[in-house]
């Protein structure tokens, strides 16, 4: 659908009355609706996880599995209220939240607090494409560190530059196979080797506990694993792209209306709770790892290092071999997350731009204009940081320390949307607002708790 919207000239953010479709009725056809949490995925299971994740694991042993878990279940009730904002109001989720109670600035409060948000993750994905380089180093010595670094950056600027939805979807469908195929294998394969995790070592990590010398990464851990606190701001601009917001129309208090953004948001529902279960394996496989080879070995993942201090927890499993499996799965990971979230951050670029009143969203060639030139300055950034900063690790968890800090806006826009625009009619039952409630609770408790342990 967005593909047929770009070539008429049209930006697939221009929400017209002569677009909508009716949605697919059955649980078959919803399925072949489903990709924007997929591309999410793609995202969310890369250096997060891969980094951020098994760092967490290899610091703090099982002890911190709570809140991994808590981090992959909680936070998709935001990625649903976000995502049901964007079909029923036709704005992605800057464009949204410029609609928010509050002082403005051109722009509203709430756009600003993203635009500082943007310059901690820039930080964030230079720790990405630096492992990224890291991975291809450490398959290829004889190639360096900046050489591959500086490679990645030349691979990614074309796909960023001229990438359509379509491309990005099929390209994160087929990278999130593998690596979740590659990380599930290593993770049973574990189980056959001294490094064993149990019931036992599974158990202890849900007692809720917090080692107060684990609070900074374990808050990173929790910014970063799951769907972030980016990824919920994503996952609308890819409903948008998908077709969801313009298959349902330009809002109308009309029975036929109501019938379409019902069936819809059941499509969006569906795709957001099958990447949940992808991205809530793989991330737990990433954690079992790290706790249970990287903390028997004292092998904590830093600086230039942290590529190949995360290869033995395959080397170990399999051999010295393995170094080679963990340079080709790492940058698989790693490789996904730096496409998926970078696309994603252009679209976004683009609406901050136009609540900025710079450029217009719904003009198709501004909208174009902004994905080339963003294609190509977004890498570079990246790369700079990465050969300047050469700490992998530590640029992820300061981009997931702004994560989630990010979080907190992402519950007041949630409640404003559900409890002051939502449609009566379209309100949904007593167990999502029970969920809504409760998981808000539970990810503001989490991230006072993790900044009061990490400053008393």
């Amino acid at each position: 659908m967005s593909e047929l919207i770009a070539k008429q000239g049209e930006s697939p953010y221009r929400v017209a009355k002569d677009k909508f479709q009716e949605p697919p009725g059955t649980f078959l056809e919803r399925l072949k609706w489903i990709g924007p949490g997929i591309v999410v995925s793609a995202s969310i299971v890369g250096g997060g996880e891969l980094i951020a994740t098994t760092t967490l694991g290899a610091r703090a042993g099982f002890v911190t599995l709570w809140a991994i878990l808590i981090s992959c279940i909680v936070k998709i009730i935001l990625q649903l209220e976000m995502g049901k904002a964007a079909i029923t109001t036709g704005k992605p989720t800057l464009s949204f939240w410029d609609t928010l109670p509050g002082p403005r600035l051109i722009a509203n409060w709430a756009v600003w607090a993203w635009g500082v948000f943007l310059v901690f993750k820039i930080f964030q994905m230079g720790g990405v494409i630096g492992a990224c380089g890291l991975s291809i180093n450490l398959a290829i010595p004889g190639l360096s560190f900046v050489v591959a670094t500086l490679l990645i950056m030349i691979i990614v600027i074309p796909i960023l530059a001229l990438g359509r939805y379509e491309f990005i979807e099929r390209l994160s469908m087929a990278l999130v196979f593998l690596f979740v195929v590659f990380t599930i294998g290593i993770a049973i394969m574990t189980l056959k080797t001294p490094w064993a995790y149990s019931l036992k070592d599974i158990f202890s990590g849900l007692t809720f506990r917090l080692p107060p010398e684990v609070a900074f990464y374990a808050l990173g851990a929790f910014g970063i694993t799951g769907i972030g606190g980016d990824e919920i701001i994503m996952y609308p601009y890819w409903c948008v792209e998908k077709g969801y917001t313009t298959l349902t129309g330009p809002m109308e208090r009309t029975g036929a209306w109501y019938g379409r953004a019902r069936g819809w948001i059941r499509v969006m529902y569906l795709d957001a709770v099958i990447a949940m279960i992808i991205y809530t394996v793989a991330t737990i496989a990433f954690y079992l790892l790290g706790a249970s080879i990287l903390h028997g070995l004292d092998q904590i993942p830093k600086g230039l290092g942290v590529v190949k201090a995360l290869a033995h927890m395959y080397m170990e499993p399999l051999g010295p071999w393995a170094l080679y499996v963990m340079a080709i799965g790492g940058f698989i990971v790693l490789f996904s997350t730096l496409v998926s979230w970078n696309a994603a951050t252009q679209r976004i670029i683009a609406d901050f731009l136009t609540r900025l009143k710079l450029i217009d969203l719904e003009d198709y060639r501004q909208f174009r204009t902004v994905i080339i030139v963003t294609g190509f300055l977004i890498p570079i950034a990246f790369a700079v940081l990465a050969l300047v900063w050469k700490a992998p690790a530590f640029m992820l968890f300061v981009g997931g320390w702004a994560t989630s800090l990010i979080l907190l806006v992402l519950i007041y826009a949630s409640f404003y949307h559900r409890f002051k625009v939502l449609d009566k009619e379209l309100k949904p039952g007593v167990f999502y607002d029970i969920f809504l409630i409760v998981g808000s609770i539970a990810i503001g408790l989490v991230v006072v708790y993790t900044v009061i342990t990490l400053i008393s």
